[in-house]
């Protein structure tokens, strides 16, 4: 595969754990990138070609909000050590009010 590295990151959580505060799935793996990100400047090139795009962004398209304001809160939190209790309650504050967990995770699941 062009610009893959074949670097494997093992502390990144499956996308199939569900968000604890929220049901939906993908958002911890993607909350953990934008970390790694904070606090490595980067992903490796095999996952840095599809952050914030791939499926972080169709999660994002399904929420109606943009990665970037994700990305944002996460990197915020960990500036301010806040905890992950924190990190959520604003997460929730930008997402949409019906988050249709049921559609996304089913979708999810059936793009595997």
């Amino acid at each position: 595969m062009p610009g893959s590295s074949g670097e494997i990151l093992t502390e990144l959580p499956s996308a199939y754990l569900p968000h604890p505060a929220t049901g939906l799935l993908h958002l911890p793996r993607f909350l953990a990138k934008c970390a790694y990100v904070k606090h490595h400047g980067a992903l490796p090139v095999s996952y840095a070609k599809n952050y914030k795009r791939g499926m972080d962004r169709f999660l994002c398209l399904h929420l109606g909000i943009d990665p970037a304001a994700v990305e944002k809160i996460v990197h915020e939190c960990l500036d301010a050590g806040l905890d992950d209790a924190e990190r959520d309650r604003r997460l929730g504050a930008l997402f949409p009010a019906a988050l249709g967990v049921a559609q996304w995770n089913r979708s999810y699941v059936q793009k595997g």
